[in-house]
């Protein structure tokens, strides 16, 4: 059997506390069109790849939208994808991911309707707000040629006093596996294993500090996942493509970068083909949106200009650019230098066509005195230095009222 594997496609994402540039019309939702215009391309390449080489089976593991209310322009797009599949006489099997749904007692996304069967090429299996329900005799696989694909749709965590989702999963796994009739059997799943790497950059504290945003579902054994009994696992949730350990498991990772702890990942689909011995699995690149990421510690640089002629040196391409910076310093008075350098990468992104600008700023808080003992101070009184010495010339009383301004919005940006 030979089949594609791909997921985290998060149709309708976009970024969000981002500075959009004059470049983008619209603003948000034209920087959506923006990425997503990739993404559906790169969808429309791994179907053309499938029909060139006769292959019949794509299967997606999870995520197919960024949010169960995603635009209808995403829904009618995925629509286009699917007829075009089944034009084709391509099967398309999905599995719920965590996006897919909202909550325990579970808005439907769009896609429940092909749990109703409307073409016996297309199924996707959806998640169950009831554990017993989800695990019942009924909730049964595909047996396709000579192989049993077995759904895994996200697995609402729960627990009580007798039972786990960890448990009940494993048990739900054993049961479909002596009920496969296939001669190959394959894991559909939208989960998150405790071998994984999140980024080829960054570890799992670094993602969660980087892009707050992002959800770190409570992670699954390899054994209680039985990983080691299937003959390929496709998982979809974790966005950089990988192997899990020895096992004949792999992430395909998302079909574009979406998140700045993205930008140093290579985005693939996989071209799987089972057989008697490891499963033959190639990477098949697709096109990504122009993504960096960059840390600076302003403390090594003579000057602002200093630090954004080392930036765009980093960007191979300042068209369709898309940027985040964060940056750290120790010294007070560099607090000065933020802005300088936000309106000069600013100004050359805008002229070589670049799409977004987000900057993070850190205060590390050292200062070293004559004994080179180091003593802590805070952003609350480096803010305060920094004022008083910008506004010396002025008034004590308009000094202290811009200097309680500016902890105000300090204090509601920390919220």
């Amino acid at each position: 059997m030979r089949f594609l594997h791909m997921a985290d496609l998060h149709l309708g994402f976009t970024h969000r506390g981002v500075e959009i540039l004059p470049n983008i019309q619209g603003g948000v939702e034209g920087l959506m069109r923006r990425i997503n215009e990739v993404t559906l391309s790169n969808m429309d390449r791994a179907l053309d790849y499938a029909v060139d080489r006769g292959i019949d089976v794509i299967l997606i593991a999870g995520d197919v939208f960024d949010d169960v209310r995603t635009s209808l322009i995403y829904q009618r797009r995925l629509a286009e994808f699917l007829e075009r599949a089944v034009d084709n006489k391509i099967n398309v099997y999905i599995v719920a991911g965590n996006h897919d749904v909202a909550t325990r007692e579970i808005s439907r996304s769009s896609l429940a309707i092909f749990t109703r069967r409307i073409s016996h090429y297309i199924r996707y299996f959806d998640i169950y707000p009831d554990p017993e329900k989800f695990y019942s005799e009924e909730f049964v696989g595909i047996d396709h040629g000579d192989a049993s694909i077995i759904p895994l749709p996200y697995v609402v965590p729960y627990k009580d006093n007798e039972t786990d989702w960890r448990k009940d999963t494993y048990q739900y796994l054993e049961r479909q596996l002596k009920s496969a009739k296939g001669r190959y059997k394959v894991l559909l799943g939208h989960v998150q294993v405790d071998r994984v790497r999140f980024t080829r950059l960054f570890g799992k504290e670094e993602v969660e500090a980087m892009d707050p945003g992002v959800k770190i579902l409570p992670e699954i054994s390899t054994s209680e996942l039985r990983l080691g009994e299937f003959d390929y696992a496709a998982l979809g949730h974790i966005h950089v493509s990988q192997r899990i350990g020895e096992y004949p498991a792999y992430y395909s990772g998302s079909l574009n970068k979406l998140r700045f702890s993205e930008s140093g990942d290579e985005k693939v689909f996989l071209d799987v083909e089972l057989t008697d011995g490891s499963p033959r699995v190639e990477k098949v690149p697709v096109d990504t949106v122009n993504m960096h990421f960059f840390r600076i510690e302003l403390d090594k640089y003579s000057s602002p200009g200093e630090v954004v002629e080392q930036v765009v040196k980093g960007v191979d391409r300042l068209e369709g650019a898309m940027v985040s910076l964060h940056i750290s310093y120790w010294k007070p008075d560099l607090l000065g230098w933020i802005d300088e350098v936000r309106k000069g990468l600013r100004n050359v992104m805008i002229q070589g066509g670049g799409w977004a600008l987000k900057i993070r700023t850190r205060f590390m808080g050292s200062k070293v005195d004559e004994r080179r003992e180091t003593s802590i101070e805070s952003m609350e009184e480096a803010l305060k230095k920094y004022i008083e010495g910008l506004l010396e010339n002025r008034d004590q009383g308009f000094r202290r009222r811009v200097v309680e301004t500016a902890l105000k919005y300090l204090e509601e940006g920390r919220r």
